[in-house]
């Protein structure tokens, strides 16, 4: 299974996981991909930080694939035999590492703010790790420390 990674764009690549039992029948998911079980999807779905479901069991036909490339982390969706890119898949757990984005909001982690750049459709680099005021207010006392010690010296 391949997946591109949001901020570097390079490609992922998921072996089938080594407790997946292997011979099982094929299935077709909501992310429009074809898995080799259901514990394969699972298991992606997790590394992801995607939630996945079985449509039906088989390949997924070419309606069941999104036509357009879905950006900014949207996860192709497969309803109705019709497929769509959707930001709703993307779950994120309560883990509190904050990360400041250049939008200059402090987002709970970097999955949360890979969820507001795909709600927002546009890119949101990390500015720095951390809440966005500490940083900025850190930097600022060690730029005027420094200042001031140079002028003493000088």
């Amino acid at each position: 299974m391949c997946r591109v990674e949001a901020l570097t764009r390079e490609p992922l690549i998921f072996g089938l996981p080594e407790w997946c039992a292997p011979g099982s029948e094929p299935l077709c998911a909501s992310d429009g991909q074809t898995y080799p079980s259901e514990c394969a999807m699972g298991a992606t779905g997790m590394q992801s930080g995607v939630k996945l479901r079985k449509v039906h069991a088989g390949r997924c036909r070419r309606l069941e694939r999104c036509q357009d490339e879905c950006v900014f982390n949207a996860v192709c969706v497969v309803e109705q035999q019709s497929a769509r890119c959707s930001c709703d898949p993307i779950e994120c757990d309560g883990t509190y590492k904050p990360v400041c984005g250049e939008d200059g909001r402090t987002h709970t982690n970097d999955c949360a703010r890979r969820k507001a750049e795909c709600l927002g459709r546009a890119p949101v680099p990390v500015k720095h790790p951390g809440p966005c005021g500490e940083w900025s207010s850190l930097s600022l006392s060690l730029s005027l420390s420094l200042s001031l010690s140079l002028s003493l010296t000088v």
